[in-house]
């Protein structure tokens, strides 16, 4: 029986490069916290009332979004009791409407012609295309 050559130890820091290299130029996002940098530290009165601490200030992550278009107004679940044909209706519609639409689409335009105030950046057919790209 012809024995197997052994097994290469892996270079760990290579194939750690190698990952990142591949994830940088894909621009992979990290769930890994940044380090902090070199920061001014806070002082005493700023960082809790009884002037204890001392923590330095991290580095902000976050990219600012770029919108081209306004945002949509802030939105609050509004539930009410509708009967089960009229529930249908706006769901058949709404199907039937266009592909890619919505059923709060469907029932913002039903307001709209009915003489209340919708904004323009609100009436959005499916908002899920329309999310800012991080």
């Amino acid at each position: 029986m012809a024995s197997q050559p052994p097994i290469r130890e892996i270079d760990w820091k290579k194939a750690a490069q190698a990952v990142q290299d591949v994830a940088t130029a894909q621009n992979v996002p990290t769930s890994v916290f940044p380090k902090p940098t070199e920061a001014p530290t806070v002082p005493h009165s700023e960082t809790s009332p009884e002037g204890q601490g001392g923590a330095t200030r991290l580095p902000k992550t976050a990219r600012p979004a770029k919108q081209s278009v306004p945002a949509p107004s802030p939105t609050k679940t509004f539930s009410c009791v509708l009967p089960v044909y009229l529930i249908e209706e706006i769901q058949s519609r709404t199907f039937h409407a266009r592909p890619h639409q919505t059923t709060n689409y469907t029932t913002l335009m039903a307001f709209k012609e009915a003489g209340f105030h919708v904004k323009a950046e609100d009436l959005v057919p499916d908002r899920r295309r329309s999310r800012p790209k991080a």
